[in-house]
């Protein structure tokens, strides 16, 4: 079975000693491998897109890109949505951005990225979370890309699972207002990643530790296998 993964830092392995042998989808092959050791090595792989940071439109974004390059190369894929607040910018004027001095390009950003240690003294960002950003139509936006995302991999007959890595407070008002498929979002609605990890240990700037990891990869290989 080939996966594709993709998600934010909690997806990534953000803090751990060694993201690509931590991380939780890189356990996960290592489970599936383990699990059927008369199969070739190769027969389970795991294709890891996640980035710190990321925002639920670029994790979009870069699930679909990948994927239409040849979509026959994945049986399944596992999206640790982020939280929906975070939003993508792109700065055609250099700027410091997460301590990297003159850059352009596409900009992830949540509410507490937006202070001059990360941009200088730009208060865009700052501005749009005070003036402009609203949860409701963040939560409302992150939901239309579960139901495209989900409406784009069943036209393709691909498998997946989605779950939630932390945020997105439940809004049953606006929730019940779309038709994804709930049984294939795990922990839907109550639990999240950080629901199912709580106790364990956290890495020193809160992100999940490697038995947390272990955890999550072990949860998500009983509901794909």
């Amino acid at each position: 079975m080939n996966i594709l993964t993709n998600g934010c830092s909690f997806t990534y392995g953000e803090e751990l000693d060694s993201p690509t042998t931590q991380a939780w989808p890189y356990v996960l092959e290592s489970m599936m491998r383990e699990a059927d050791p008369q199969s070739d090595f190769n027969a389970h792989t795991v294709t890891n897109l996640a980035t710190r940071g990321a925002s639920n439109t670029k994790i979009l974004r870069d699930t679909i890109e990948y994927i239409n390059k040849d979509p026959l190369e994945v049986d399944m894929v596992v999206i640790g949505w982020s939280d929906c607040t975070r939003a993508e910018f792109y700065t055609h004027r250099p700027i410091r951005h997460n301590l990297y001095t003159n850059y352009k390009g596409p900009i992830q950003i949540n509410v507490n990225w937006s202070n001059p240690e990360y941009f200088g003294p730009d208060t865009f960002f700052e501005d749009y979370y005070k003036y402009w950003q609203d949860y409701s139509l963040d939560y409302a936006n992150w939901l239309t890309q579960v139901q495209l995302l989900e409406s784009y991999l069943e036209d393709l007959n691909i498998d997946h699972k989605f779950f939630i890595a932390f945020g997105n407070t439940i809004d049953y008002e606006i929730a019940n207002k779309y038709l994804f498929r709930k049984e294939h979002f795990l922990g839907w609605p109550d639990e999240r990643m950080v629901d199912w990890v709580d106790g364990l240990p956290k890495c020193p700037d809160g992100h999940p530790g490697s038995e947390a990891h272990r955890l999550v990869a072990k949860k998500i290989l009983t509901e794909i296998t």
